[in-house]
């Protein structure tokens, strides 16, 4: 349907056996479909092998979308549907993700607010004779946390006074924290969330709740340590709950809550992915389609 693909290389691409991908020029080039599948599948010669692959399918993704959205795919049904009928023949996708809804709001994306991002690894690793790439997974989950919980500025209203400090053995690395936002501060769940991340507990879910009159702290089997140690930074009493998962804190922010003082500093500014390093810069779209190696 789409009749290949535009693409940008910075360099010649000599030819590659593994995938068949080969580029005479560098710059703008038309790809047709067989070319296009060893563009994208392509590791072997790259500087940064698996990660410069995934610069290629980011540019290949900006590319198709804006050949769809020129070609006007996006604003006739009739094609739309054409199309997803193919998709869904060789595309799996999350259960329950409808990709008629996601069609249609691609409509909004254009080369001025699409920007795709590659998450850092911390080095090179053969693990049973195979080439592999190491990650953090907590500062994964950190990041991809801060980018969808950005911890809001700090209101101009006066701060509350600071919260006594209470001395409870607790294990962070094994408590997952909820936390639910029964105030009219709008985003005060994602700042306590990222607030207690950055003090060592895992992100749960983030929310919003009936409004309350008081903050109430909820803990799961294995986790009362944890409850009374978060509780106490709210000045209130943890409870135990038979309903909550093992392992859970939930925090119902109630009226004049506030992030955790012990935190609030840390958590004034989000983590974001690093642009230097093995997985490179962000993929910017340029004229629509961004250049890669």
């Amino acid at each position: 349907m789409l009749g290949g693909v535009e693409v940008c290389l910075t360099k010649p691409v000599p030819l590659d056996t593994y995938s068949g991908f080969y580029a005479a020029k560098a710059g703008y080039q038309h790809l047709d479909a067989k070319m296009a599948l060893a563009f994208v599948r392509q590791r072997h010669g790259l500087t940064n092998g698996d990660l410069d692959r995934t610069h290629r399918q980011q540019a290949f993704l900006d590319s198709v979308m804006q050949q769809l959205k020129t070609e006007g795919v996006l604003n006739d049904l009739t094609k739309i549907n054409s199309l997803l009928s193919v998709a869904k023949q060789y595309v799996i996708t999350d259960s329950g993700w409808d990709l008629l809804d996601f069609a249609t709001q691609m409509r909004g994306l254009n080369s001025g607010n699409l920007t795709f991002r590659t998450l850092p690894i911390k080095g090179y690793a053969t693990i049973d004779g195979q080439d592999a790439n190491e990650v953090d997974p907590a500062q994964i989950k950190q990041i991809v946390h801060d980018v969808f919980y950005p911890p809001a500025p700090s209101p101009a209203t006066k701060s509350a006074a600071p919260k006594p400090s209470v001395t409870i053995s607790d294990n962070p690395s094994q408590t997952t924290v909820d936390v639910y936002n029964g105030t009219s501060t709008s985003g005060l769940a994602g700042q306590v969330s990222t607030a207690l991340v950055n003090d060592g507990y895992n992100p749960g879910l983030v929310g919003n709740s009936a409004a309350l009159a008081a903050t109430k702290v909820l803990y799961g089997t294995g986790s009362a340590a944890s409850g009374k140690k978060i509780a106490s930074m709210f000045g209130v009493t943890a409870t135990a709950s038979s309903t909550l998962a093992a392992g859970h804190v939930e925090i119902m922010l109630g009226a004049g809550a506030t992030v955790p003082g012990a935190s609030a500093s840390a958590s004034s500014s989000a983590n974001a992915v690093p642009t230097t390093g093995a997985q490179g810069g962000a993929v910017n779209a340029k004229n629509g389609i961004p250049c890669v190696d």
